[in-house]
């Protein structure tokens, strides 16, 4: 038997058809990375890729929905195309966040925990201080600790800077929500282009010293996502043992959750008007 001398050789002989795990797929089987083509081509058997994986992921969908009924859910659309782990490290230039089981977009629970905790310490607590976060110095340490409501939201530190306090709220990854109505998984995916402009300025390539308008651009292909996100939010039972007080806590970081999803958006590109979503009124 004649083994092959290189993994490459076996990617090789290997198919993009008949794929079930976009995540994969974007991983591994990329032949040739400056070529448009094969990106083309492989944006298209990730579509298909989770198309095949719909029946698999909608079992797993369910089936997680009842693991987490503890969590209270909201469903979040996107209003026009999201971009979650562009900067991740990836053999394609933008990364994407995905479920590496089924292959799907998600986002994952840290960033919305993130965003939150940000839109509650910099808007609302533009005005009413018990919403402000922690001001740290360069060694993580508080110059100024936060706000009763921040800190039972998400957690007190003492003044090493050590977490001193769980906060109240869990925040788990949101999972895309399986499409109906003869929608396919796979239109989530939405080729999307970025055309960078100064890209040797950007590189700080030694005699290019500020951009000029003699710059090539050099588009740059990736893929966004577009949908119904489903995001869960528990509170700690042993930090609140109140069941109504925990519902009560969860539904007010839902709002403070919707009104960072509507004005500021979430994952990258946000001032470019990427990343925004509206609650689905059910």
């Amino acid at each position: 038997m004649i083994m092959p001398s290189s993994c490459r050789e076996v990617f090789d002989d290997m198919t993009l058809k008949n794929s079930c795990n976009a995540s994969q797929l974007s991983s591994y089987f990329l032949k040739e990375s400056a070529s448009p083509n094969e990106r083309r081509k492989l944006f298209y058997a990730m579509q298909y890729a989770a198309e095949h994986a719909y029946d698999l992921y909608k079992s797993a969908f369910t089936k997680r929905q009842a693991e987490l009924s503890h969590a209270i859910p909201k469903v979040y659309m996107t209003e026009g195309r999201l971009i979650a782990g562009l900067g991740a490290r990836n053999i394609l230039e933008a990364g994407l966040t995905m479920n590496r089981l089924y292959g799907v977009p998600m986002i994952s629970g840290s960033s919305l925990k993130g965003i939150t905790a940000h839109y509650c310490s910099c808007i609302l607590g533009d005005v009413d201080e018990n919403y402000r976060g922690y001001d740290l110095d360069a060694k993580s340490k508080p110059r100024q600790q936060a706000g009763n409501i921040y800190a039972a939201l998400f957690g007190r530190l003492d003044d090493d800077g050590k977490s001193e306090e769980g906060g109240f709220l869990r925040f788990y990854d949101a999972w895309i929500v399986p499409p109906e109505n003869d929608i396919a998984l796979g239109d989530t995916f939405v080729m999307d282009v970025m055309t960078p402009h100064h890209m040797e300025y950007y590189s700080e390539k030694d005699g290019y010293d500020s951009p000029t308008c003699f710059d090539a651009p050099i588009p740059v292909s990736f893929l966004a996502v577009k949908g119904a996100f489903e995001v869960r939010i528990g509170c700690d039972e042993r930090a609140e043992p109140d069941a109504e007080k925990r519902a009560g806590w969860v539904e007010f970081a839902h709002k403070i959750l919707e009104q960072a999803l509507r004005d500021m958006g979430i994952g990258s590109k946000t001032r470019g008007g990427y990343g925004r979503m509206r609650l689905r009124k059910v």
